[in-house]
């Protein structure tokens, strides 16, 4: 995936750390600090974090160590500038953007707290924990240890507390500011489209799979179903069968889910080829 992809310079270096080129795993800060030339991997932490902006030398570090074409490292810089100027972006910022990447005329960008919203699997959770019983009405001193409980331990109480933050700015949480209390907005939380290229439902697939993972491991076979099947098919067939998957989980929504239940699971069904198209 290429800066294009991004609307938001931080979300762009955060998937680079994710998915750094010819690493199977993240690169750790303390090696592309030395790959940057850069004398602080304290210095990336709290750019990755949005604790601080970078400065034009650390912008220009990472355009050369990710080999961006001149039209890259125009278009990551801009982003960079409009992160500066955050509610008041000079027209002349955005209008360039849009010329640098004809993707951005075609499809709705994602803004920064949207498309971390999208990519990260605790935001969903954290949000459907606010509809079961035990969180109607949760003060919001109280919320943040009593998800890290019900969560098992899975995110600590800073990470809720950031999302938390998040829901409330995207208006899907609201703090009555009288007794302090957080509630379910009227808002819709549900973002996106399911055929629409996007890098934020990209990530949060990928994070849901890390999940299952790790379920896989710590939860006992009575709480969890994996199976998997492997068949020969025809490519010709790929609609019905995307058709019959979003009906299946369709009706398993409707016949499973229920507004007074506490707990909140995972679905994830993995579609896909082992073999290259002939």
């Amino acid at each position: 995936m290429t800066v294009f992809e991004f609307d938001d310079f931080r979300a762009y270096l955060v998937y680079v750390r994710d998915h750094y080129p010819g690493m199977r795993r993240p690169i750790t800060l303390e090696r592309w600090c030395k790959k940057l030339n850069y004398r602080s991997p304290r210095s990336i932490a709290m750019v990755l974090k949005g604790q601080r902006l970078p400065s034009e030398d650390l912008v220009l570090a990472f355009s050369q160590d990710l080999k961006h074409s001149e039209n890259e490292r125009r278009y990551f810089e801009l982003l960079v500038r409009k992160e500066k100027h955050k509610d008041n972006v000079p027209t002349s910022i955005t209008e360039e953007l849009t010329k640098l990447s004809p993707k951005q005329i075609r499809r709705k960008t994602l803004e920064g707290e949207v498309f971390r919203y999208v990519a990260d699997w605790q935001h969903y959770v954290i949000l459907q924990l606010f509809s079961t019983p035990d969180f109607k009405e949760c003060k919001d001193a109280d919320c943040a240890g009593l998800i890290e409980k019900r969560l098992g331990g899975s995110l600590d109480q800073g990470e809720i507390r950031k999302s938390l933050e998040l829901l409330e700015k995207l208006k899907f949480l609201e703090k009555d500011l009288s007794t302090g209390r957080l509630n379910i907005s009227n808002e819709d939380p549900m973002v996106g489209n399911e055929e629409v290229p996007s890098a934020a439902g990209r990530k949060h697939l990928t994070d849901q799979m890390d999940q299952a993972k790790e379920a896989l491991q710590r939860q006992s076979l009575s709480d969890r179903e994996f199976t998997c099947l492997t068949l020969r098919m025809n490519r010709k067939k790929i609609p019905e069968i995307k058709k019959a998957i979003r009906e299946f989980r369709d009706k398993f929504d409707k016949d499973f889910f229920e507004d007074s239940g506490s707990d909140v699971c995972q679905l994830n069904v993995q579609f896909f080829f082992h073999t290259v198209e002939d």
